[in-house]
């Protein structure tokens, strides 16, 4: 992921958690300012989209 860039993708949220869609390329260039401190790891969550609506 590369943030803060001006051609980039515009943040996406699903509720208060920021949701990132990483293209095909593995190369995700956002928009977003990265974020400071701490996440902690029982709150990551990672998926994949098989198909619309449909996240493993």
């Amino acid at each position: 992921m590369i943030f803060a860039q001006t051609r980039g993708e515009p943040l996406q949220y699903q509720g208060d958690a920021r949701q990132y869609q990483i293209p095909a390329n593995s190369v995700l260039l956002t928009q977003g300012k990265i974020s400071d401190g701490v996440i902690a790891t029982d709150k990551l969550r990672f998926f994949r989209q098989d198909a619309p609506e449909q996240l493993t």
